[in-house]
């Protein structure tokens, strides 16, 4: 009977830390990136009364330009969402990416480079381009998808926890 209560105890130990790492993973990472003048965006920073939308990509990834035109032609479903664009390139990259885009018309789009710190790539394990993480109003994850998908499925999505 003690070597089963020692083996529940063992189990215990070893799954509660797994569990806490893989609640943490359903909550808005705790990033900061660098923006295009050289300020310091942090996750902290955000407006919290909207969901957040968290787009990793690559200026010269296609994938990722065909999912900026997308958002672009569909701004009007995101006016109530913070949408945080994170690339690892170089600041020059990311500052011709805003231009090429006219992203700094957009109040609520912040484009920021991790390249020093690379964090929300490790964070999520990014393999592929573009990856999209959507937060609600609470920082709690609803979606995520990387690659190839719908955005139009990802517009109901986000309707949905507005």
């Amino acid at each position: 009977m003690k070597s089963l209560q020692t083996l529940c105890l063992l189990c215990l130990i070893c799954f509660i830390p797994f569990t806490n790492l893989q609640a943490q993973k359903t909550k808005l990472p705790p990033f900061k990136v660098e923006m295009a003048n050289g300020k310091e965006l942090k996750a902290s920073q955000l407006p919290y009364d909207r969901a957040i939308l968290i787009a990793y990509f690559s200026p010269d990834c296609e994938d990722c330009q065909a999912f900026i035109s997308s958002l672009i032609k569909n701004i009007k479903n995101f006016s109530h969402t913070s949408i945080v664009l994170v690339t690892q390139e170089s600041r020059t990259e990311m500052a011709k990416f805003i231009k090429k885009y006219k992203l700094e018309q957009y109040k609520n789009i912040y484009v920021g480079s991790e390249e020093k710190t690379l964090f929300l790539g490790q964070y999520y394990n990014l393999d592929k381009l573009p990856f999209v993480a959507l937060y609600n109003k609470m920082g709690d994850l609803q979606v995520s998808h990387t690659q190839h998908f719908s955005l139009d499925a990802f517009i109901k999505k986000h309707k949905n926890i507005l």
